[in-house]
């Protein structure tokens, strides 16, 4: 039997952004700019069935509110870690 294996792929501009996976901090980045990646999720996986994940895009540090600029945007995924594409 092989684990499920999950990204998270993200874009975010001029925010602080947060990833928990049951209540775990997995990533956490503070964005004076803009920045796209994909991460995996699975550190925060501790078994099988239903997890929980909190994704939150908050002020920069220091600041009160969100800047004008500010975007998120995330998906997750799951993929195959035994194909050559990771599909």
């Amino acid at each position: 039997m092989q684990k499920s294996y999950y990204n998270l792929d993200f874009g975010a501009t001029m925010c602080e952004f947060q990833n928990k996976v049951n209540n775990f901090a997995v990533f956490m980045l503070n964005i004076d700019g803009i920045v796209a990646s994909e991460i995996p999720l699975n550190g925060g996986r501790f078994g099988s069935g239903e997890q929980q994940l909190e994704i939150r895009a908050l002020p920069l540090d220091g600041e009160q509110t969100l800047h004008p600029q500010a975007n998120f945007h995330y998906q997750v995924k799951a993929v195959d870690v035994n194909t050559a594409n990771w599909n």
